[in-house]
């Protein structure tokens, strides 16, 4: 049986999806020319320094709660960059916000003595990127950025890597098309994050444990209103994870996913959007098979809280987080 929260008023359907189709084409227009200009100056990894790096393989341990020091990078998910995408495997957490067009991107946190060989394709940083995982990190690593965001970094309280200026540690790869070519090799990180003073953090931020009672959900389905960029986790109970397909390419096995519901509050110059980071909201959370409801809040400079119905914390288990926000938790099907 199939369970869906059912959308109303067909006008707003209709609004929704000739927003989308101008942001879409106005994403496509300024792809190739945004601040992630492509430079054949930059030394490059090869194709089959990539294969042989073991991407595809989580190098992560079972996480323990104790203080950890996190580093947070932007990696691109457009469609012709996801058969390129390596190390989202090995976050502690992948969060995932619309950019332009509506089109997603991730921004991963990852331990930063924990890394895999190699992440990417980077990608430019938003302000509302930075603000959502404030609380876990303050060290970004990107390539570019928007006007507003390049401003934030700037702040005392960020530190950034911009790899636009960093050509000797973000790497372009041969074989691969601009601009989804920008790669950040493990030692390259290392390089960077050597005189790094830390603020450690404690991580999980949620609480672990059993899962409470819920409805069955082992295949789950999040509307994008693209072929190319609809979503579908499906449960794989032997290895209690679940299997990430975004269009044609499988690109995460989470073992908890997290959709918050919150405001896209405008769409800017070049289609750029400004997202609510902080507030409430409805919340779903899946994990082991099933789906519980709950809500999500959030002070600014703080971690998510997310709980049931009855106002208990919703408890995950131990493992990769997969933390979307989306406009309407009504893209969202499962059965």
């Amino acid at each position: 049986m199939k369970f869906r929260i059912v959308a109303t008023g067909g006008l707003c359907a209709l609004a929704v999806l000739a927003t989308i189709f101008v942001s879409a084409l106005l994403y496509q227009s300024v792809m190739y020319t945004d601040d992630d200009e492509h430079s054949a100056s930059i030394p490059t990894l090869s194709t089959s320094d990539l294969d042989k790096r073991g991407f595809d393989l989580p190098q992560i341990s079972i996480l323990k709660p104790r203080e950890r020091n996190l580093i947070a990078i932007v990696i691109e998910n457009h469609e012709g960059a996801r058969p390129y995408q390596r190390g989202l495997q090995d976050a502690v957490m992948v969060q995932e916000h619309f950019a332009e067009g509506f089109i997603t991107r991730f921004i991963a946190l990852f331990e930063s003595d924990n890394l895999p060989p190699v992440i990417g394709p980077v990608r430019s940083l938003r302000p509302y990127l930075i603000e959502s995982v404030l609380p876990y990190t303050s060290v970004f690593l990107h390539a570019g950025g928007s006007p507003e965001a390049l401003d934030r970094v700037k702040e005392d309280d960020i530190t950034s890597f911009n790899g636009l200026f960093l050509e000797k540690h973000f790497l372009r790869t041969d074989g691969v098309p601009a601009p989804h070519d920008l790669f950040l090799p493990e030692d390259k990180i290392d390089d960077l994050l050597e005189e790094e003073q830390w603020t450690t953090v404690r991580w999980p931020p949620f609480a672990t444990g059993r899962p409470a009672r819920g409805s069955g959900a082992t295949t789950i389905e999040v509307n994008y209103y693209s072929s190319d960029h609809n979503v579908t986790y499906t449960y794989k109970k032997g290895k209690r994870h679940y299997e990430r397909r975004n269009g044609k390419d499988i690109n995460g096995t989470p073992k908890s996913i997290v959709i918050l519901e919150t405001d896209v509050i405008e769409i800017g110059p070049f289609g750029r959007l400004k997202i609510a980071t902080v507030g409430s909201g409805r919340a779903l959370v899946f994990r082991n098979g099933k789906v519980l409801h709950g809500y999500w809040e959030r002070k600014d400079g703080k971690p998510h809280i997310i709980v049931d119905k009855a106002g208990s914390p919703i408890a995950l288990p131990k493992g990769q987080i997969w933390l979307t926000t989306i406009d309407d938790v009504r893209r969202v099907e499962w059965e």
